[in-house]
């Protein structure tokens, strides 16, 4: 069996190894005594506070530095964050939603677009009708992935949509879970240019986290959401935010406090975070701080710089690209701006007509190949951050010729349903 060739990071990062080895020597230092009077400290001031040395001196948590420092790597990747404000949670969605309830506190109506997560779509209109505020979004999926759009074209269709519609506020991904690259900055330069009133940017970064570099959007951003279990590959979910100006944090902190009070927030590790910084918090319950280890281990590992990883994924993509064609399959690749590290491909139409999403899969899975295959028969594949091998390559072409074998049983194929839009049928270009 070969070593397995992991293309399925936009879904969930492999576990890198310094992540591992963290996350266990954490397993290991609270394994006999779980709730040690030592761990506040240990949190807090880091692993010069921890009450046995010993225990940790030749471990991973050895360079442990506490909280504060942990934010400061984390707040790396995002890029803008000499005067950032970092929050962290168990989960994403808990600071999408505060981050929505924000947003609609300062906008009366939100332009967001088709290729929006559908999940965080369906929180941003159930917050808006709870509110009484409006959302707009801009059809640009088909514009992008088959018309051949540039820049200046989605920042004018985005514009028209925004003016109409008298929008004062903004939700985008930074890169959508289909792999295209938004161009944030410049679609809130056009608009603030032509006159337009924006009063709040909230951005989904989950997949462009440790991907591809984020500074120029997240300058004109109020807050910028992510997650470090899939680039990142700390594998264990920890939601992590970033606020670039000091009036989105205090009336972020408002929000965050009155969703306490009326128990509207349900994330312990949120409100353990505010615990530890001193916050008037209510105590928290039991929380599960693994994930905060595994997520340092990630970001203190050594690893190229997120410009070279991207340069290296292009590259790979546009070699897998050739490859594909060559043996009948269409991918779906935007202009060059609008490229990330994920590449769509569809099969030869034969193969969609023939064969179930299982069927496909399963041709990937025969060469230990893990990708992601949608109902419609699309495949997406996310880049490794280095070359792909020559036997990594050899491997790929048998993928995409291989002649049709036997499929698995369904009962140990993930399902994964999205996308819901129109991108499903478009014939591929």
């Amino acid at each position: 069996m070969p070593i397995p060739l992991y293309l399925d990071t936009a879904r969930l990062g492999p576990f890198n190894k310094k992540a591992q080895a963290t996350h266990a020597s954490f397993l290991r230092l609270v394994g006999d005594v779980p709730a040690a009077p030592a761990i506040i400290p240990f949190l807090k001031e880091g692993a010069r506070a921890w009450h046995d040395q010993e225990s940790i001196a030749e471990s991973e948590l050895c360079s442990w530095r506490g909280i504060q420092s942990l934010e400061t790597a984390l707040a790396r990747p995002f890029g803008n964050s000499s005067h950032a404000r970092m929050y962290l949670a168990s989960r994403s969605t808990a600071l999408i939603r505060l981050g929505i309830e924000q947003l609609f506190k300062s906008c009366r109506r939100c332009l967001t677009i088709d290729l929006s997560w559908p999940s965080y779509l369906l929180d941003l209109k159930h917050i808006a009708n709870r509110r009484g505020s409006e959302i707009v979004t801009a059809p640009i999926s088909h514009a992008i992935l088959h018309d051949q759009v540039n820049v200046p074209d989605v920042c004018d269709l985005i514009y028209r949509k925004y003016s109409e519609n008298r929008c004062d506020g903004l939700f985008l991904p930074i890169v959508d879970h289909l792999g295209v690259r938004i161009p944030v900055a410049p679609i809130v330069d056009t608009l603030r240019r032509r006159g337009c009133e924006v009063r709040f940017v909230l951005l989904d970064a989950a997949q462009a986290y440790a991907h591809v570099p984020m500074e120029e959007d997240v300058a004109v951003a109020d807050l910028v959401v992510a997650g470090t279990h899939k680039w990142l590959e700390s594998y264990f979910p920890l939601g992590v935010a970033l606020s670039p100006n000091a009036a989105t944090c205090r009336a972020l902190d408002a929000t965050i406090a009155n969703a306490r009070q009326h128990s509207q927030l349900d994330d312990a590790l949120l409100t353990f975070m505010g615990q530890l910084k001193g916050n008037d918090c209510p105590r928290s319950e039991t929380v599960n701080l693994g994930p905060i280890f595994s997520a340092f281990g990630a970001i203190s590992d050594t690893r190229p710089s997120i410009a070279g990883s991207l340069h290296n994924r292009l590259a790979n993509a546009e070699l897998v690209s050739k490859l594909a064609t060559s043996t009948g399959w269409s991918p779906i690749r935007p202009q060059s701006d609008f490229r990330s590290g994920i590449l769509l491909l569809q099969p030869p139409q034969n193969w969609i007509c023939s064969q179930s999403r299982i069927a496909i899969e399963h041709r990937f899975l025969e060469e230990s190949v893990y990708v992601t295959v949608y109902d419609s028969g699309l495949v997406r594949l996310a880049m490794p951050s280095n070359r792909l091998t020559n036997c990594e390559v050899d491997r790929l072409c048998r993928v995409f010729s291989m002649p049709q074998t036997q499929p698995p049983s369904p009962f140990n194929v993930i399902h994964e349903a999205f996308p819901t839009y129109e991108l499903d049928y478009l014939p591929a270009s």
